[in-house]
């Protein structure tokens, strides 16, 4: 992939801007989107480090999310103590032997390897326009997958806070769909990668899981905006990408 190629995203994104009578017969469906922002959230939760409070927070979600990882993966995975699921994520994401066997920063995928390349600084700078502010003790890249999921999860909750304003929520619905296209764009890679390396099924499965529901995102989100499969707004965000 080339390295420029979040930048066409971005660019072709654009060309929407201004047009508010797209989404001027959306009607955001409030429950579907509060559904839509814990999914997000909580895969956030899985990809980042399981330190004690981030790991209860994902054991007192595994349950409410049983019916999310029947549809999207294989099953509810077995949540392993948090030493062995400590062990685990930083084997995969941080270092094993002198290697990252499933790297979750999008620029090492997009700019061929390269850590804070071209497409951190654009993905950055999309964060920041956003109004989504990283917190200093996150001790993570604006461009990791974890970073990447919960900004979806802000995303779209604003949507739900702004359902009235059709202009903002195309502003925020075009924002979002830039991120979630980044994600697509490298999430088969990371999710073989973690197929292939992980030594429990935690991760196994849940990387699974994320990956086919971001192939489901684009349907999802119709239903979020309370726009018809055909309608042009859609066919419009649907080109995009």
């Amino acid at each position: 992939m080339d390295v420029d190629g979040f930048s066409q995203f971005e660019n072709d994104s654009l060309t929407c801007h201004g047009k508010t009578s797209l989404f001027e017969n959306a009607v955001p469906d409030e429950s579907a989107a509060l559904a839509l922002k814990n999914v997000f959230f909580f895969l956030g939760l899985i990809f980042r480090y399981p330190d004690e409070i981030v790991y209860n927070e994902i054991n007192r979600h595994m349950k409410p999310f049983a019916g999310f990882f029947t549809e999207y993966g294989e099953g509810v995975p077995p949540l392993p103590p948090i030493s062995e699921l400590q062990a685990e994520y930083v084997s995969l994401f941080v270092n094993n032997k002198g290697f990252v066997p499933a790297l979750p920063y999008a620029s090492s995928h997009i700019d061929q390897g390269l850590l804070m390349g071209k497409s951190y600084f654009k993905i950055k700078q999309v964060l920041e326009n956003s109004g989504f502010r990283l917190d200093a003790a996150a001790g993570e890249l604006e461009d990791h997958i974890s970073v990447l999921l919960e900004s979806c999860s802000d995303l779209v909750f604003s949507i739900i806070e702004n359902k009235s304003n059709a202009r903002k929520i195309q502003t925020i619905a075009l924002t979002l769909h830039e991120i979630t296209s980044c994600i697509k764009m490298w999430i088969d890679k990371f999710a073989e990668s973690i197929r292939a390396y992980a030594a429990m099924d935690f991760y196994k499965i849940s990387g699974e899981a994320l990956r086919n529901f971001m192939e489901n995102t684009d349907q999802i989100y119709h239903q979020v905006l309370g726009l018809d499969q055909n309608s042009q707004a859609i066919t419009e965000v649907n080109r995009w990408g």
